[in-house]
């Protein structure tokens, strides 16, 4: 398991954010958060094998947009750096790829609670 410190917890998931958007409801927000963990990983792995800069970009918009939906602040900031670059930056995706496995790290922990 990765250690979070607490000053980044909410950055990494915002757990108001995610109760406004599952209308305070703790089995949606479960069901939610357990279908981003199975998700994030498809997500990543079409961004490691994409071959151009438009399907990079896809890949990151996906991951964006259920970063945001979620409240996962640092992996929507991590995947809008790439989806704004003008050239595929592998530092770009390995940032976000170790990103998301925090994330995903960070999710599975707080889901076993």
């Amino acid at each position: 398991m990765i250690a979070v410190p607490l000053s980044r917890r909410n950055q990494m998931l915002d757990l108001e954010h995610l109760s406004r958007q599952t209308f305070e409801d703790p089995a949606l927000q479960r069901q939610v958060l357990e279908l981003f963990v199975r998700q994030i990983d498809i997500q990543v792995t079409r961004l490691r094998v994409s071959t151009d800069l438009q399907s990079l970009r896809d890949a990151a918009h996906s991951i964006l947009g259920s970063a945001t939906a979620i409240g996962a602040g640092e992996l929507a900031q991590a995947a809008d750096r790439i989806c704004a670059s003008s050239l595929r930056s592998d530092a770009d995706v390995a940032a976000l790829e170790a990103t998301a496995d925090e994330t995903r790290a960070f999710i599975i922990d707080y889901l076993t609670r």
